[in-house]
């Protein structure tokens, strides 16, 4: 399902349907999201995240950090990289 999305992407008038469904026509997030989540993003994301060193999450949990606090405190300040790939 995901490939397909990289294949065929929506024409502009699923699109409009899609923004005017959720309400967000005349708005900024109108040229933001339905770009957003794409099947690209989720490769360049997946990607990033596997190369992540397993020691640095490891050590972490050794130091007494649940998932949620690596997550915020670990995870999401070293994305920052991919996250700002996404945002171009």
């Amino acid at each position: 399902m995901v490939l397909f999305t990289l294949i065929f992407s929506a024409p502009l008038i699923p699109n409009y349907l899609l923004v005017k469904q959720l309400g967000l026509l005349n708005t900024l997030w109108a040229l933001m999201l339905p770009m957003a989540i794409s099947a690209f993003n989720l490769f360049v994301m997946r990607s990033f995240f596997l190369n992540l060193p397993v020691e640095l999450l490891d050590s972490a949990r050794m130091d007494g950090c649940g998932e949620f606090r690596i997550l915020w405190n670990i995870v999401l300040p070293l994305s920052k990289p991919a996250m700002a790939t996404m945002g171009i």
